[in-house]
């Protein structure tokens, strides 16, 4: 399927949005990343046929940009650092920086 007009793109996702999010949904274990996910899938799908006008839309085209997508929340994901459990935030847990690593400076600095 040739997408010539918005009506094409919607019946591409009326038909391909479930195998889409089963496909997210595998990959990123969580319901709510996983629609995100295929909401920024489509996202691109719309952008793409805007600039290719004879992209045809094919399942495994959108599963392929879906994977990419995932991926892409992955790697964010990864990046970003986190807060620990107790609260402490991970730049509290940082080698103070000079010469030497002292851990008393370091336990006097966490308890300021």
């Amino acid at each position: 399927m040739i997408a010539d007009s918005p009506s094409d793109i919607r019946a591409f996702y009326e038909k391909h949005h479930r195998e889409a999010y089963r496909v997210a949904r595998a990959r990123l274990q969580n319901h709510e990343d996983a629609l995100d996910a295929v909401q920024d899938a489509f996202v691109n799908v719309v952008r793409a046929t805007a600039r290719v006008a004879e992209q045809p839309l094919t399942l495994p085209w959108l599963c392929r940009i879906v994977t990419n997508v995932c991926i892409d929340r992955q790697r964010k994901r990864w990046r970003e650092p986190t807060a620990l459990i107790d609260g402490t935030d991970t730049a509290d847990l940082q080698a103070p920086r000079g010469d030497a690593f002292e851990p008393a400076a370091a336990y006097e600095a966490r308890q300021l």
